[in-house]
């Protein structure tokens, strides 16, 4: 069952987001920023999947992912990311789709990623660590200036 034990949910610390370098960026729009952060965790959630479920139930472990917060375009990540958000769907690569379960994590506790903004304007790029119980967030405001290269 998903049911996590009292005891797991009460000792249980929230996953740490530590941004690496500044939380403001500039970069022109086209170009790949290189954005990266390490999450530590206590580890005490072991990795479950989610389950073909009704309710809000979503998969257990860590999990971490970056998004766009707030902005006015489009942006890729590279590598991509899950969805943050619950789609039940069988595929839906969402912490909440039936049997999707926590990538394995990095040795190095550390999640790079090369983000790259289609529209100039203020970006929020949020990260987020997840252990199925509790969360953490960094943001990270990017200007996006117009590309030099004639579009």
């Amino acid at each position: 069952s998903m049911n996590l034990g009292i005891k797991e949910l009460h000792s249980n610390r929230a996953p740490v987001v530590t941004l690496e370098g500044e939380a403001q960026r500039t970069v022109k729009a086209g170009e790949p920023l290189a954005l990266n952060a390490a999450v530590t965790d206590d580890g005490l959630l072991k990795p479950r999947a989610a389950t073909q479920n009704t309710s809000d139930l979503s998969s257990v472990g860590l999990r971490v992912a970056w998004f766009v917060w707030r902005g006015p375009g489009k942006v890729s990540f590279d590598p991509g990311q899950f969805k943050i958000y619950q789609d039940k769907r069988t595929f839906g690569n969402s912490p909440w789709s039936p049997g999707w379960a926590p990538p394995p994590l990095p040795p190095s506790g550390q999640y790079p990623v090369k983000v790259t903004f289609g529209t100039p304007g203020t970006y929020v790029i949020r990260i987020m660590a997840h252990d199925g119980g509790l969360q953490d967030t960094q943001d990270v405001t990017v200007n996006v200036e117009r590309s030099s290269a004639a579009r």
